[in-house]
Order: C-alpha cells, then sequence, then structure tokens
C-alpha cells in the first residue's frame, strides 16, 4: 500500500470519526458479525485471521462487518486495544446506532466461544479497570 493511498485512507478516518457524534440518539441494538480492517470494507485486501492479526498494526480502525446484508458499523468508543484483540473473531455488539451514519455507541462486546458469546468489553468493565488504575498510580524508577 503506497504512502499516498494510507494518507488518503488515514484522513477520510478521521474525518468520518469527527463526524460521529459522542452520543448516539438510536434505540439500542444487537448486531453480531466480524471485526474486520477499515480497509477490508473499503475495498482493500481480504485476509485471513493470521494475517489480519499480522497486519493490524497498519489498520486505522476496525468496523464490525455484518452479513448478510454486507453492512458495516463504525464502533465509536471500543478502545483500540480491544478492536485489535479480537479482529477476525465472531462478536456481537450491542449498543446505540446512530440513525445518520453507521456508527455504535456500544455498550457491550460479546466474542463467540463455540456456541455460545462471552462477554469481553463493557462500558462498565472499561471504567471499573480506570477505577482500579487510579488507585495504584504509576512512580518512575528511582523516585520517592
Amino acid at each position: 500500500m503506497g504512502v499516498k493511498y494510507r494518507a488518503i485512507l488515514t484522513l477520510t478516518v478521521l474525518t468520518l470519526a469527527l463526524m460521529v457524534p459522542l452520543t448516539a440518539h438510536g434505540a439500542e441494538k444487537t448486531l453480531a458479525g466480524t471485526l474486520v480492517g477499515v480497509t477490508t470494507v473499503m475495498g482493500g485486501p481480504q485476509y485471513s485471521r493470521d494475517m489480519m492479526l499480522a497486519h493490524a498494526t497498519f489498520e486505522p480502525d476496525f468496523v464490525l462487518l455484518v452479513k448478510p446484508p454486507q453492512e458495516h458499523y463504525m464502533l465509536a468508543n471500543l478502545p483500540r486495544d480491544i478492536k485489535v484483540r479480537f479482529v477476525g473473531e465472531e462478536v456481537r455488539v450491542t449498543g446505540e446506532v446512530n440513525p445518520q451514519n453507521t456508527a455504535i455507541k456500544v455498550s457491550k462486546l460479546e466474542v463467540k466461544q463455540g456456541d455460545t458469546y462471552t462477554v469481553a468489553w463493557t462500558a462498565q468493565m472499561q471504567w471499573k479497570a480506570y477505577e482500579e488504575r487510579q488507585k495504584f498510580p504509576f512512580k518512575a524508577s528511582g523516585s520517592d
């Protein structure tokens, strides 16, 4: 992928992200699909799960791909590390769908394991992890 193409793709994704409001006013829905790189849905190469993991570093963002009818949804508030962890996996996302675009304010992410789904992330889990981290602030080596 050329530098020019990556720059255009990055600017496009950033522009879309700025257009996504932080609060969606749609009804809460649950959608099942696969987490894929945004370049995949923009006509880029299709990778196997193993290759997707290798290329995850170069992806500007990840989306939920729902088939059929081949729709994709931006996951507005889901942290990048969570998206990368489950790229290529079958997932179920619950959240508010913005009726003006294809963005979801995610409240819960579940990952398919066998025949069942297991909760992998919720906004409450994220907040609890943040609060726990605040109890033990980072100290630089050698400082007292």
